[in-house]
């Protein structure tokens, strides 16, 4: 048994996928925001939009969570990463 789950960990197949399925590749998204860097925060409320800059306290690639520290207030929050060095929070 320990050889067969061997032999499936060393082909990167899923084990829980019916035999011959086919798999997605598991590719993480490029980072586009690295922990530590200052990052422009953009804050969009409606039609009005405020940037500010933050430091992230964790990697991201575009359109996934990151947590930011807000130089200013030191408040800490999630926001979405957008571009490299852009992260945007939308109120609503």
């Amino acid at each position: 048994m320990s050889v067969l789950l061997l032999l499936l960990a060393a082909q990167a197949v899923d084990p829980l996928a019916p035999l011959g399925a086919p798999t997605a590749p598991k590719v993480k998204a490029e980072r586009v925001v690295r922990r530590g860097e200052t990052v422009t925060l953009r804050i969009r409320q409606g039609a009005m939009t405020i940037s500010t800059p933050a430091r992230a306290l964790t990697d991201a690639g575009a359109g996934e969570r990151v947590r930011l520290v807000v130089t200013a207030t030191r408040r800490t929050l999630d926001a979405v990463a957008e571009a490299p060095g852009v992260v945007t929070l939308t109120e609503r």
